[in-house]
C-alpha cells in the first residue's frame, strides 16, 4: 500500500521485515516462541523444582525419588510443604486401603477354591459315614440265596427259571404241592492263598486317607485261623507307567478277625493329600492256617467283562500272586485282573 505522494507509510518496510522473519522461522523457532512465556512464569517455582527433582529420581530407583521429594518440600514454602504432606498421607491411606480389600478378595477367593475341592459328602446309601468312599454302594450287598431244603423227600428233580426276571419257572416233573426254605446271606468272594486282592478307588474329593474300611464274611468249617492278614493302601502314579506305591500298610491282623461277619475300619497313617481324580488301590493279603481257608470279604459279582480302549485299569479288582508281603511297589504289567467280582472296600477321613 502506498501513501497519497505515492510513497510508503510509516512502519511499512518495518513490516515487511516482519512477514521476511516469520517466514524464515521453523517448526521448532515457533515453539519457542508460543512457550517462552509459560516457561518464564514455571520456573524458579515450586513446582518447577518439584517436578525436576522427582521425575529425575525416577531413573535412580525409590530410594533416590524419597530424597528429590525431601528436597523439594525443603525448598517450598510452609503453605506448599502442608499441602504436599496431606496429600502423600492420602495417597498412602489409599495404597492401604486398596491393599487390605485386594487381600481380603484373595482369601474369599481362597475360602471358596478349598470350599469347592473339598465340601463333599458321600450319601448314606453308599456307606454310612459322610466321608467314606466306597468301591461301590453299600446298599448293593444285598442277601443272595445259598442252599435250600425241601418240606419233605420228593426225590431227584429240578427247577429252573424260563425267563431270567421273571417269576416263571418249569420243573422236570410234577411232585405235587411242596415247599423249599432258601437260606441266604451276604454275598462274598474267597479269596486266593497268599493272593495280594487290590481294589481300585477314584478318589473325588480333597483329602488324606486316614481310615481304610473292609467287610468280612463269617467264618467257616471247624478250623478257621489265618497265619496272618494284612491290609494295605498304594496310590498309583499315572507320571511313572502308572506304578502303585505303598503309602500305609497294617501290622498282621487276624487277631482282630471276629467270627461274625462285621465291617472293620483300620486307622491309616498315609500322608500324602490327594485330589479329585487320585487313584487309590486297598489290598488285603491272607495266608490260612493249616486245614483252614482264607476268610471271604464281601463282595458282589460282575458280569466278568473288562473295560475297552486300554485304560488304566481294566477292571476294578486286581490281583498279584505268590505274595507273602505288602510290596513296597507294583508295576502295571505284573497285576492281572478279575472281571467277575467286586469286594466292597472304602478309604475315608475323619
Amino acid at each position: 500500500m502506498t501513501a497519497p505522494d505515492g510513497g510508503f507509510p510509516d512502519g511499512a518496510l518495518n513490516a515487511l521485515d516482519g512477514l521476511a522473519a516469520n517466514l524464515a522461522k521453523d517448526e521448532e523457532d515457533w515453539k519457542q516462541q508460543y512457550r517462552a512465556p509459560f516457561q518464564s512464569k514455571f520456573e524458579g517455582s515450586f513446582w518447577s523444582r518439584f517436578v525436576t527433582h522427582v521425575l529425575a529420581g525416577f531413573t535412580g530407583g525409590i530410594a533416590q525419588v524419597i530424597t528429590n521429594i525431601v528436597g523439594a518440600i525443603t525448598q517450598g514454602t510452609a503453605t506448599t510443604i502442608i499441602g504436599l504432606a496431606e496429600y502423600m498421607l492420602g495417597l498412602k491411606g489409599q495404597v492401604e486401603d486398596t491393599t487390605t480389600v485386594v487381600e481380603g478378595a484373595l482369601q474369599d477367593i481362597s475360602d471358596i477354591t478349598e470350599n469347592m475341592v473339598t465340601e463333599v459328602t458321600t450319601p448314606i446309601f453308599d456307606s454310612l459315614h459322610g466321608n467314606d468312599i466306597p468301591s461301590f454302594p453299600r446298599v448293593l450287598l444285598q442277601p443272595v440265596p445259598t442252599s435250600s431244603t425241601a418240606s419233605e423227600y420228593l426225590g431227584g428233580h429240578t427247577h429252573g427259571i424260563a425267563n431270567p426276571g421273571t417269576s416263571s419257572s418249569t420243573q422236570s416233573e410234577q411232585l405235587g404241592s411242596h415247599s423249599h426254605r432258601i437260606t441266604t446271606e451276604m454275598p462274598t468272594y474267597l479269596p486266593g492263598n497268599q493272593v495280594l486282592d487290590l481294589t481300585f478307588i477314584r478318589v473325588d474329593r480333597k483329602m488324606t486317607i486316614d481310615r481304610v474300611k473292609m467287610i468280612t464274611g463269617h467264618a467257616s468249617g471247624w478250623f478257621s485261623t489265618l497265619d496272618y492278614w494284612y491290609i494295605g493302601l498304594y496310590v498309583v502314579d499315572p507320571t511313572n507307567n502308572n506304578q502303585l506305591d505303598l503309602v500305609w500298610a497294617s501290622g498282621d491282623l487276624k487277631n482282630t478277625l471276629s467270627s461274625q461277619a462285621m465291617e472293620y475300619s483300620f486307622a491309616s497313617t498315609a500322608t500324602e493329600e490327594l485330589l479329585p481324580g487320585h487313584l487309590v488301590a486297598v489290598a488285603q493279603l491272607q495266608r490260612p492256617g493249616i486245614l483252614s481257608a482264607c476268610r471271604r470279604i464281601a463282595a458282589v459279582p460282575q458280569v466278568g467283562i473288562g473295560q475297552s480302549g486300554g485304560e488304566f485299569p481294566l477292571a476294578q479288582c486286581a490281583y498279584i500272586t505268590g505274595q507273602s508281603s505288602m510290596p513296597a511297589s507294583i508295576s502295571e504289567s505284573s497285576i492281572q485282573y478279575n472281571y467277575t467280582m467286586i469286594p466292597w472296600v472304602a478309604v475315608s477321613k475323619s
